[in-house]
């Protein structure tokens, strides 16, 4: 049984495991940052939910200053300067923006290990 264990296990190189490491790593980040901006958008359109917001009728639409900051460089790249402002719609577009790119992250993420792991067996 021995002798069938040591010849279907493979050497893998000390390379190829950091590099597959550093792609679980930024796949773990990209998730931790995903979670985020989806707390952003659950805080922006009053959805989060928290003890004290069970309990209270409040508007509970808080977008974050990480969000707000980001609208003055959206108008800009979308020509609506002049046009009436949705501070609302445009946070909603900024976060949804960005984790379209999250998501994009994380499936090239996702073939990269996959490739680098078959490249390595």
């Amino acid at each position: 049984m021995t002798h069938h264990i040591l010849n279907t296990t493979t050497t893998i190189s000390i390379e190829d495991l950091r590099d597959l490491a550093v792609i679980k790593n930024n796949i773990a980040k990209t998730n931790l940052s995903k979670k985020l901006w989806i707390v952003y958008l659950k805080s922006g359109t009053g959805q989060w939910e928290t003890c004290e917001s069970k309990n209270t009728t409040v508007n509970r639409q808080i977008w974050s200053t990480v969000i707000t900051s980001m609208i003055p460089s959206k108008l800009s790249t979308m020509n609506m300067m002049n046009q009436t402002k949705n501070e609302h719609k445009i946070c909603e577009m900024i976060i949804d923006e960005h984790l379209q790119e999250l998501d994009e992250q994380l499936e090239q993420y996702h073939a990269d290990y996959i490739e680098k792991k078959k490249y390595s067996d």
